[in-house]
């Protein structure tokens, strides 16, 4: 077990960094999506409705002034969303962006979240009297185990479904088989918000003011729990693409990089320190995380070592074509090849490997590798974005990212 070191470092001391605004400063921000090909690149869920980059300028467009808690592009211009107050509006809609209509797909009470597993193709709902699944967004059907239970977070790990429960029933429950079955951890505390680390370790915070709030961990993908470090009134975590850990705040302590034993915070720039949510955004090759205020949307870039920046200039890592379908040829230059250990390695939007390929030796030093869209156990993988990545040993190289479309 761990205890927090009050070792509370400035970051401006080690690091150059800078905090760069996303939208504008009026709006408290709770979600984001991006949209490659679409009229509005950049579209955010906000307590006002959505907010769409047009250009230069941002727009809001609302459904009865309703909150929007999360958004998820699903495509040809169609984004899904939940909303609701408390009342008889609550629920998923679907907004078109050439029409900026929205249509209620079903009506789901006091939504907490939305998220897709990309391995299953599946979306999920939590809400206050239940969990729902849907495999098109628009036919939602329910979880009996979680009747009456006010789901909060889910989190996917291969075959390994979590999800985290408030109120009377409050824990994390977990499944083993892709959500057939469900079983009760054994010793967890009440978890808001959960996010995996690249080697399956899963992070959660436990909100408020108690003798138990703070960030936890679990190593068995939430069977047990463990205190990484006591601190009041956590809101968030997130884990970047280089395995460093985030949390946020709720109240004026912003946003920190927890090292395992310390806590760095990274709030030299960032104008408002209540965070709502933290993000990685799967469309950007370079290590970053975002922060979704109550006072805008933030992003920041330059925070990490030297070893950790991607790409290097010297090396040219792309891939033909891009958009693909079934496969793509991966290809770089390396003007030296003696004595390394070469290998792509494939992300999905999460952050999670995929698949390693090898790289063997080539005497013209030009390199071209076929990835025909499966994952390491030969399942072919959903459309979206992945990243891949060239890496010698443990020291990456050069990254890109790529958009497989089916």
């Amino acid at each position: 077990m761990k205890y927090l070191l009050c070792i509370l470092l400035t970051f401006s001391l080690l690091y150059a960094y800078e905090w760069t605004p996303i939208c504008e400063e009026d709006y408290s921000i709770n979600g984001f999506a991006q949209n490659f090909e679409g009229n509005y690149p950049f579209v955010l869920a906000c307590d006002e409705g959505l907010l769409l980059k047009n250009g230069e300028e941002w727009i809001l467009e609302s459904y009865g002034g309703l909150p929007v808690w999360d958004v998820l592009l699903i495509g040809n211009g169609e984004f899904l969303l939940i909303q609701g107050n408390g009342s008889y509006s609550d629920g998923v809609y679907k907004f078109n962006e050439f029409t900026l209509e929205f249509e209620v797909m079903e009506w789901i009470f006091e939504p907490n979240f939305l998220v897709y597993n990309e391995d299953q193709q599946e979306y999920f709902i939590g809400a206050y009297d239940g969990l729902f699944k849907s495999t098109d967004g628009e036919s939602w059907e329910v979880f009996n185990f979680y009747v009456e239970m006010n789901c909060v977070d889910m989190v996917f790990w291969q075959n390994h479904y979590v999800v985290s429960v408030s109120g009377d029933l409050s824990g994390v429950y977990y499944s083993d088989d892709y959500g057939i079955t469900w079983n009760a951890s054994t010793n967890s505390p009440l978890i808001t918000d959960m996010s995996f680390r690249n080697d399956s370790t899963l992070f959660g915070i436990f909100p408020g003011p108690s003798n138990s709030s703070g960030l936890w961990s679990s190593t068995d993908f939430g069977a047990t729990w463990q205190v990484e470090f006591w601190s009041d009134f956590l809101s968030c975590v997130e884990i970047d693409m280089a395995d460093n850990i985030f949390v946020g705040w709720e109240a004026d302590d912003g946003v920190a990089k927890w090292l395992g034993n310390d806590l760095i915070f990274m709030n030299v720039g960032l104008p408002n320190l209540s965070i709502n949510k933290l993000y990685v955004n799967p469309a950007l090759s370079s290590i970053h995380i975002m922060a979704l205020t109550n006072g805008g949307a933030y992003i920041l870039t330059n925070y990490t070592e030297a070893e950790h920046v991607l790409p290097k200039p010297e090396i040219k890592l792309s891939n033909h074509p891009n958009p693909f379908n079934p496969s793509t040829e991966i290809s770089f230059q390396i003007s030296d090849f003696s004595n390394q250990d070469l290998e792509i390695q494939i992300f999905n939007s999460k952050g999670q490997k995929l698949k390693n390929l090898p790289i063997t030796q080539s005497q013209n030093h030009q390199i071209s590798i076929e990835w025909n869209g499966t994952n390491s156990i030969g399942k072919p993988c959903p459309s979206g974005v992945y990243l891949y990545k060239l890496v010698s040993g443990e020291k990456e190289l050069a990254a890109n990212k790529m958009l497989l479309l089916k």
